[in-house]
C-alpha cells in the first residue's frame, strides 16, 4: 500500500515481481494517470510511504486481501486505484496478472490470458451491420477480462477511457454512450445479463456495471479470433497517435483469417498438409478497406503499427512483400497482396508455405519485382 503523506490518498495492489522492479521508483505506475501524476508532483521517496501488508500469499488470498483494503480505504473514489471491484464474494480476475510464461517475474504455472471473439463480429463492418462503434471489441474483451469463477463480470467507463486515452469530462462525450450501446446490444442479444440495480444511462465513470455472462452465447466455440493479454497490451499501450480501436479492429480482422492448423491426433498422424494450409494472411488492401469501411490510408497506418516494434515489445505481425504478376500482356504488372503472419516461432516457414500457395492461386511460376500498382 502506497500512501500520499500530504493528502492521505492510497493505492493498494498485489504483485509477483520483486518490489524494486514493480515499483521502479514510481515509474512502475506510469499507466495509472491519477497515481503517476501525484508521484511526479510529490516525489516517490519523500511524498509517499510504502507498506508491505502481507507476503507469501496465493493469488486468491492476495486478491481477497486487496479487495478488502480497497474497500476499507475507499481507494477508488478517494485514492489512486482505478478499478472499482465487484465487492461480492466472487473473485474477479485481473487481465494484467496473466503475463506470458517467459516473464522472469512469473512462475511457470501461469498461462497467458486470452479472449475468443466470434468472427461474425469481426469479418464485417460492425458499424454498418450492427450500428455499433468499434469500441465494441474492447468492451467484449474487458467483460471477459473481469470474469469470475461464477461467470459474473463488470465493466467501468474509466478503464475504457484510460486505455483509449479519452478525457473524462463532466459533459459525457458521445463515446460514453456508444459504450452503453454496446452493452445493451450484448444484453439484448442474450450474451450477457446486466444485473446492476441502477439506470445504466446514469452510470458514472467509476461505477461498476455488473452483469452475468451467458456462457452458451458469449463463449465462441467455432469460427472465432483469439486475442491474448500481451497482444491487447501491445495495441492499447502503443504510443502511436492512431485510434486504438482501429488498430484493434485491423488486428482482429487479420488474425481471424489466419488459419490455425489442428494438432496431430493421438496416433501421431498429421491432420492436414501444412503447405496447403499456411498460417498466413494475404488479402488486397481494396478488399480489406471495403469490408471494414476504413480508408486505405488509415488501414496502412494500422498495419504499419502492427508490424513495427513498440518500445521493447516485438511487433505482433510479420510482413513480407511478395512481388507482382502480369495477367494481361497488354497491361503493366500488378503487385499481389503482402503476406502477414503472427510473430511467433516458425513464422519463416509459414511465409514460405504461403508464397507457394499464392503461386498456385495466381497460377504463375514466380513473382516479378514490385511495381506501383496492386492487384484489384
Amino acid at each position: 500500500m502506497h500512501t500520499n503523506l500530504s493528502n492521505n490518498k492510497r493505492y493498494v495492489g498485489i504483485t509477483q515481481c520483486p518490489l524494486k522492479e514493480r515499483w521502479n521508483n514510481g515509474n512502475g505506475y506510469n499507466k495509472n494517470d491519477k497515481f503517476f501524476k501525484d508521484i511526479q508532483k510529490y516525489g516517490w521517496d519523500n511524498g509517499f510511504s510504502h507498506e508491505i501488508i502481507k507476503d507469501n500469499l496465493s493469488y486468491k488470498e492476495a486478491r481477497t486481501l486487496e479487495k478488502y483494503y480497497i474497500t476499507k480505504y475507499n481507494s477508488v473514489s478517494k485514492g489512486y486505484n482505478q478499478i472499482n471491484f465487484d465487492l461480492g464474494e466472487s473473485l474477479q480476475f485481473d487481465f494484467d496478472d496473466f503475463i506470458p510464461i517467459n516473464n522472469p517475474c512469473r512462475e511457470n504455472n501461469h498461462r497467458e490470458y486470452f479472449t475468443r471473439i466470434p468472427n461474425s463480429f469481426i469479418q464485417i463492418d460492425i458499424r454498418k451491420k450492427y450500428h455499433l462503434n468499434r469500441i465494441f471489441y474492447l468492451v467484449y474483451i474487458l467483460i471477459d477480462k473481469h470474469r469470475s469463477y461464477e461467470d459474473q463480470s463488470y465493466i467501468t467507463m474509466s478503464e475504457i477511457f484510460n486505455l483509449c486515452n479519452y478525457k473524462q469530462t463532466r459533459h459525457k462525450p458521445k463515446i460514453f454512450y456508444e459504450i452503453i450501446k454496446c452493452l445493451l446490444f450484448l444484453n439484448e442479444s442474450n450474451m450477457i445479463r446486466i444485473t446492476s440495480d441502477f439506470d445504466i444511462y446514469s452510470v458514472g465513470y467509476t461505477d461498476c456495471i455488473q452483469m452475468d455472462i451467458i456462457c452458451e452465447n458469449f463463449d465462441a466455440t467455432d469460427k472465432f479470433s483469439k486475442i491474448t493479454s500481451s497482444q491487447l497490451d501491445f495495441i492499447m499501450m502503443n504510443e502511436s497517435n492512431i485510434n486504438k480501436e482501429n488498430i484493434l479492429t485491423v488486428f482482429l480482422y487479420i488474425n481471424s483469417y489466419i488459419y490455425i492448423r489442428p494438432k496431430d491426433n493421438d496416433n501421431g498422424e498429421t491432420l492436414c498438409n501444412p503447405q496447403s494450409k499456411p498460417e498466413a494472411f494475404w488479402r488486397s488492401m481494396k478488399t480489406m478497406s471495403k469490408e471494414l469501411s476504413m480508408s486505405k490510408d488509415t488501414l496502412n497506418q494500422c498495419m504499419n503499427c502492427l508490424t513495427s516494434s513498440s518500445g521493447n515489445k516485438e511487433p505482433l505481425l510479420i510482413k513480407r512483400e511478395v512481388g507482382s504478376i502480369q495477367s494481361n500482356p497488354k497491361k503493366p504488372p500488378q503487385n499481389v497482396p503482402n503476406i502477414y503472419v503472427l510473430n511467433k516461432e516458425g513464422y519463416e516457414q509459414e511465409i514460405e508455405w504461403a508464397i507457394l500457395k499464392m503461386l498456385e492461386v495466381y497460377n504463375v511460376d514466380s513473382f516479378g519485382e514490385l511495381t506501383g500498382k496492386d492487384v484489384k
